[in-house]
């Protein structure tokens, strides 16, 4: 493969690596290496490390895009509830939908400490920062249905998916090699509940307004 000289070409190699990395890591729920990744994105090992430090970089970028687009799906889905008459359940139900869909997002972000020591400061920088921005975003969509509660309700949510998500990787690995399905009956209701437990508590012990 030729080496990419424009702008607009490096980008485009960059995404590249990017999508082939994620599509490798869904199907098969391990980090592959840089090798199996240039492979499948048809260009050399070297090419790759032109744009990323590590496998652990691709990821950790991965993972913050993930993020965004966890954010993105919960604003769009937010006009069909109230934070006036709050309902926990459906609350949680639109929290939860994108994880569930993409169950990379938070298997990722349950691995970031290992991610960030193999990659660049400006990598782990970046990602902190990406990370940050997008909690604060979901913080403020939580204050209109727990006031000042957002924050805190915001970071036991997301830490709280991220531990189910540690915890179970390895028997998701093991039921997808199976062909079983993942996902399904109750370990949806076993997220979905558990996030709605969350946001009760909060709502209830929020001020009145």
């Amino acid at each position: 493969m030729q080496r990419a000289r424009s702008k607009i070409q490096k980008e485009m190699r960059r995404e590249s690596i990017l999508a082939v990395a994620r599509r490798i890591y869904e199907a098969e729920l391990s980090i592959p290496t840089v090798e199996r990744i240039a492979e499948e994105a048809q260009m050399a090992k070297g090419t790759v490390y032109l744009y990323f430090q590590s496998r652990e970089e691709i990821y950790l970028e991965i993972a913050a895009a993930l993020l965004i687009a966890w954010k993105d799906d919960v604003e769009r889905g937010l006009a069909g509830l109230s934070a006036h008459e709050p309902d926990p359940e459906k609350w949680a139900a639109l929290l939860v939908r994108y994880p569930l869909k993409n169950p990379a997002l938070f298997q990722l972000h349950s691995m970031k400490p290992t991610l960030e020591q193999n990659s660049s400061a400006e990598a782990v920088q970046q990602g902190m920062n990406q990370t940050a921005r997008v909690l604060v975003q979901g913080a403020a969509i939580l204050e209109d249905l727990v006031g000042q509660r957002g924050v805190t309700l915001m970071m036991q949510i997301y830490a709280m998916l991220a531990g189910v998500w540690q915890i179970n990787v390895p028997m998701l690995v093991r039921l997808r090699k199976e062909g079983r399905p993942i996902f399904r009956g109750s370990w949806k209701s076993f997220v979905t509940d558990a996030v709605a437990l969350l946001i009760r508590g909060a709502i209830e012990s929020a001020p009145q307004r």
